[in-house]
């Protein structure tokens, strides 16, 4: 009973911070994904800190995507695409510093910090590029949200009454077709209430959307569980009592958000 109080407490802040972030505006919330960004690249970085191949630099992972971010902002801010551009040459730079660390397998090393920014920072960037982007970012964050919580509840729920069959055994045991199912099947309802309540003339939207998240966070959560499994961690970190680490809690979230992203393009811009 206390571990579920304590995973009750600790999620129902998480959903507070994210529901703070989405509706306070633009800045506040690029400043708390920001935050949510760094903690995921230090727990991204640690995952190597016992292999004796891959030695990445977290201070030029760190660097680097607050650079990445910096310049996206200022892209959004002035309309000016040439601010992404200066990432390409500061890309390189970071392959003379690795030449001066002195590191086993330089390559490796910098193809993690590549990895970091394509699995974490661009998808959690990706959501304030929405909120740039259009006056409605608020419901189409916050419906992402609901969408991908509501999935990873009841595809537990599903697999853990109905659960027979696997899914991917040797990535995650406990994963079942049973659970899959029944999390994409009360996600599309989810999705459909929702519409109904927020937004009744997009309710197309809504519908793929469920469909296209439900997919993606199975993927999403597989990935994480894939990439635990080769630096043999159990939880990313523990900045979350009951939970793990932020990647634990983003791993649907961040293989979602870039489909889910082109998919807002093709819609409400086609």
């Amino acid at each position: 009973m206390n571990n579920i109080l304590i995973r009750t407490l600790s999620g129902s802040v998480f959903i507070a911070v994210i529901i703070t972030a989405v509706l306070f505006g633009n800045f506040i919330q690029l400043a708390i994904f920001t935050i949510f960004t760094l903690l995921g690249i230090f727990e991204f970085v640690q995952f190597f800190k016992n292999d004796d191949q891959i030695n990445p630099s977290l201070l030029g992972a760190i660097a680097f995507n607050v650079n990445i971010i910096f310049l996206a902002v200022l892209a959004m801010i002035f309309q000016e695409g040439v601010f992404l551009l200066l990432n390409i040459p500061i890309f390189f730079l970071l392959f003379i510093v690795e030449m001066y660390r002195q590191k086993g397998n330089p390559i490796l090393n910098m193809g993690i910090l590549l990895l970091s920014t394509f699995y974490i920072t661009i998808p959690l960037l990706l959501l304030s590029v929405i909120s740039f982007m259009t006056g409605d970012a608020a419901l189409l964050i916050l419906g992402m949200f609901v969408l991908i919580w509501t999935n990873d509840t009841f595809a537990f729920l599903s697999g853990k009454f109905f659960g027979k069959t696997k899914l991917i055994e040797r990535i995650s045991p406990k994963k079942t077709w049973e659970g899959t199912i029944g999390g994409i099947i009360l996600t599309g309802l989810m999705a459909f209430s929702f519409a109904l309540l927020f937004d009744e003339t997009h309710k197309m939207f809504w519908m793929v959307s469920a469909i296209l998240l439900s997919i993606c966070a199975i993927f999403g959560d597989l990935l994480e569980s894939l990439m635990k499994r080769t630096v043999n961690v159990k939880d990313s970190g523990n900045i979350m009592p009951g939970h793990g680490g932020i990647l634990d809690r983003f791993d649907a979230t961040l293989l979602a958000v870039p489909f889910y992203f082109i998919w807002i393009l093709i819609y409400f811009q086609s």
